[in-house]
């Protein structure tokens, strides 16, 4: 079987991707109401010369709004060009998890990983809708995989490269430094297995360090010739989580139901399906064979899991990470490694049954979980867009909204009509929407944060 894979590598990895691509547009998700009009709004001011980055949480994730910004001025404001740079990220990733299989194991495995990510609900919904997720897998993607050639080559560029790369993953989020982690385990693995000196062991590592602190001084200038804090990026991130999203689901069944898809709570969206389950059993049987040259891949999955279940959202206190489904993305990709080596590298009786049976599973449960994220994820929003639609179509009078619905109809009337566009909360006199359009609860009471419930008209 190995050797059927091996032959056109490169077309299967093109197959793959072409299906990829299908999933994305037939399950498109677009605009939505996470963080994306934040994000949206940077964007177009990027594009208008009106933004710098400042002490604001959104406003320092800077490889999220000027790519973004980068697309609006190739291809005008919409939907497509809001999207493409996170849907471009999603593929990249499938790229590199093809990638990182090879090169650690053969084409076989990076291929059905590969597949597996295409597939995987998660990704599917996330890649089409303006979230820091996607892009941050993709770097710290990178930065694994040149860590991998860095060591194979012995090649110091590569190794310092893998630490910009996780930079740059600290520059769409912060918790892209958690991959730290991972460097630390497969440290100290080494360190157990090779038997070899401890500087010779430890030298890769400080060049992938060397290359993170190089994207941090980088940062920390920028703040710094601006008028801020050196460590700007640190305070702000401290601030926020210790206040605005103090209290914001910290349920401790939260991950658990999501990585073994069960629903106890009447909640929960099954964006892994069962690929934790497999993932678990790849673990278990890598183990059991002693097949050392795959435990990175468990030091990839299970600290990071650990740390989202467990971990602190301050570095100068503890406080219970905040629990949101997408965070999950960035143990996509060892998820699907994990399984793929299974299959591609472990066998025993009834192999010729169990492990097509495993991926049709995998596949087609896939499909059907989402389906229905993306249903909800859409209706979610739909009122708003279709009320767009309908506005923009017709004769230009002032339209009154809540905050957050102004905001979304800016973004869909691209930034032309922000004069019509008055805010419900301003109101003072019912003479002051005399000839207009007024739209109420067209976000039909999405609120996350308690003191936003307070502005929002009754």
């Amino acid at each position: 079987m190995n050797q059927l894979w091996n032959n056109k590598p490169i077309t299967y990895l093109i197959i793959i991707l072409v299906i990829a691509i299908t999933l994305r547009v037939v399950f498109y998700t677009g605009v939505n109401f996470n963080d994306d009009l934040v994000y949206l709004n940077f964007a177009h001011d990027i594009t208008q010369g009106k933004f710098h980055p400042h002490p604001y949480i959104f406003a320092t994730r800077l490889l999220m709004q000027y790519p973004i910004a980068f697309f609006f001025l190739l291809f005008g404001v919409s939907e497509f060009s809001a999207t493409l740079y996170i849907i471009l990220a999603s593929l990249g990733t499938i790229i590199l998890t093809y990638l990182i299989g090879k090169e650690l194991f053969n084409n076989l495995t990076g291929l059905l990983a590969a597949l597996l990510l295409a597939f995987l609900p998660l990704d599917i919904i996330y890649s089409t809708t303006i979230t820091p997720d996607v892009p941050t897998a993709f770097y710290l993607a990178a930065s694994v995989y040149l860590f991998i050639m860095g060591n194979k080559k012995n090649n110091k560029l590569l190794q310092y490269s893998s630490g910009i790369a996780i930079g740059l993953a600290w520059l769409v989020k912060n918790l892209a430094v958690v991959y730290v982690l991972l460097f630390i385990g497969y440290f100290i693995l080494e360190l157990i297995t090779k038997k070899e000196r401890f500087f010779k062991t430890l030298r890769p590592y400080l060049f992938v360090s060397a290359g993170l602190i190089s994207i941090l001084i980088i940062e920390g200038v920028i703040y710094a010739s601006l008028g801020y804090s050196f460590l700007t990026v640190f305070e702000v991130n401290n601030e926020h989580y210790a206040t605005t999203l103090l209290g914001v689901n910290r349920d401790l069944r939260y991950y658990p139901a999501q990585l073994f898809n069960y629903d106890s709570l009447g909640k929960y969206f099954h964006f892994l399906g069962y690929y934790f389950y497999f993932s678990l059993l790849s673990i278990a049987l890598i183990l059991l064979k002693k097949r050392k040259e795959a435990y990175i891949l468990i030091i990839w999955l299970l600290p990071i899991t650990l740390f989202l279940q467990y971990g602190s959202m301050s570095i100068t206190q503890y406080l219970l990470i905040q629990r949101i489904y997408r965070f999950l993305t960035i143990i996509s990709v060892p998820m699907c490694l994990l399984i793929s080596y299974y299959i591609a590298n472990i066998n025993f009786k009834m192999d010729k049954f169990i492990k097509p049976a495993l991926m049709i599973i995998l596949l087609v449960t896939s499909l059907a979980y989402t389906y229905n994220a993306n249903i909800y994820l859409y209706k979610s929003i739909a009122d708003t867009k279709l009320s767009a639609e309908f506005l923009s179509s017709q004769e230009p009078k002032n339209i009154f909204a809540d905050e957050t619905t102004i905001g979304y109809y800016n973004f869909f009337f691209s930034y032309k009509k922000e004069q019509f566009l008055k805010k419900l909360d301003y109101v003072k006199s019912i003479d002051e929407m005399q000839d207009s359009y007024v739209v109420i609860n067209a976000n039909r009471g999405y609120v996350e944060l308690p003191n936003l419930k307070s502005r929002l008209p009754s």
